[in-house]
């Protein structure tokens, strides 16, 4: 489960429980998207020293997702706020569960919204190339990292984009 298919229950709890964003939460969602990566690098190096867990998938599976959470968060918002709550009615009136809900009649309506979150995600977890490249050893190396790493591909724009590429359809032909 990657970080935007796993925020997406929060973005949709969020929107039909009236929940209010405060000035200090969107503060803070607006401050981690403003702020450069590598302002967090040196805290989140010494954070994850201290629980031993540098190189571990752990680890880079929890930097991805702090990364990608804000982005994936004001995306989603608009997608889940544009869900007619009459369908959601519905569906609850006809005895769906709450994941029935959002399997059945959520993700279908807001999957555009969704694909948008995958790839702003995608492009935002490989902008922090530096993340993987300090936090992560030999066992748990990210392809842009290992592949950089022996040589296979040198790091310029050309061979990041080939990269690039060849993960999205790597992707696409799972997803199908």
């Amino acid at each position: 489960m990657d970080a935007h298919s796993s925020n997406f229950p929060r973005t949709n709890v969020a929107t039909r429980e009236n929940f209010v964003w405060s000035a200090s939460k969107t503060g803070c969602l607006e401050l981690s998207s403003m702020a450069p990566g590598t302002l967090f690098l040196l805290p989140w190096l010494i954070m994850f020293t201290k629980l031993v867990l540098v190189g571990s998938h752990l680890e880079l599976i929890l930097t991805h997702a702090a990364i990608t959470l804000p982005v994936v968060i004001w995306v989603l918002l608009p997608y889940m706020d544009a869900l007619p709550r009459e369908l959601v009615e519905s569906a609850q009136i006809d005895g769906a569960r709450q994941d029935q809900i959002l399997r059945l009649v959520a993700i279908p309506i807001v999957s555009g919204g969704m694909v948008v979150a995958a790839i702003l995600s995608f492009v935002f977890s490989w902008n922090y190339f530096i993340f993987a490249l300090v936090l992560s050893d030999i066992r748990t190396k990210t392809a842009i990292v290992a592949s950089t790493a022996t040589g296979l591909l040198s790091c310029d724009a050309a061979s990041i984009t080939v990269c690039a590429m060849w993960m999205i359809g790597t992707f696409a032909e799972a997803a199908s």
